[in-house]
C-alpha cells in the first residue's frame, strides 16, 4: 500500500519497521524511561544514596518522561497515518470525489532525497545547538563537555 507517510523516514522506520502505534508508545516510552533512570543512577552510584542527587527522584524528570514524550511521540505516530484515514472515509463517504491517483500524488513531492537530507541536517544543527546553549548549567556541562 502506498502510503502518505512513505516520504517521512522516521514515520516509516517507527510505524513500519518497530509497529510502534500510539496506545504502544504511551506503554514503552515510560518503561524506558525507568530502565534509563535506573541504568543512569546505576552508573553513576547514586540508585540507593540518599545523599547524591538521582535520575529516579527527580520530578521533572518523570513528567517529560512519562507525559509529555509519549504524548508527542504518540501524536506523530497517530497523525502519520491519520491524512490518509481522513481522505479514504472522505473519499468513501463520496461527500468530495477524490481519486486514488490525487491522494497518491499528495505524498511524492516530499519523497526526494533532498528533503530527507535537509531534515537530518537541521535536526543535527538543533541538536548541536541545544547542547551547546546549555554548555553554561552546571550538571550539564559536567557530564557532556568536560
Amino acid at each position: 500500500m502506498n502510503r502518505l507517510y512513505s516520504s517521512d523516514p522516521l514515520a516509516r522506520f517507527l510505524i513500519d519497521r518497530l509497529g510502534l502505534t500510539p496506545l504502544r508508545v504511551a506503554i514503552i516510552i515510560p518503561v524506558g524511561a525507568l530502565w534509563v533512570g535506573v541504568i543512569t543512577d546505576t552508573i553513576n552510584s547514586s540508585l540507593l544514596s540518599a545523599n547524591q542527587a538521582s535520575l529516579l527522584r527527580d520530578w521533572s524528570y518523570w513528567v517529560w518522561s512519562c507525559f509529555f514524550t509519549p504524548v508527542v511521540v504518540g501524536y506523530y505516530v497517530w497523525v502519520s497515518g491519520a491524512m490518509e484515514s481522513l481522505l479514504r472515509s472522505i473519499q468513501e463517504s463520496e461527500v468530495v470525489e477524490i481519486s486514488d491517483p490525487e491522494i497518491k500524488s499528495l505524498a511524492p513531492h516530499y519523497r526526494k532525497a533532498l528533503w530527507s537530507f535537509l531534515s537530518l541536517l537541521i535536526a543535527i544543527i538543533f541538536g548541536v545547538l541545544f547542547y551547546v546553549s546549555r554548555a553554561d548549567v552546571p550538571g550539564l556541562s559536567a557530564n557532556f563537555f568536560s
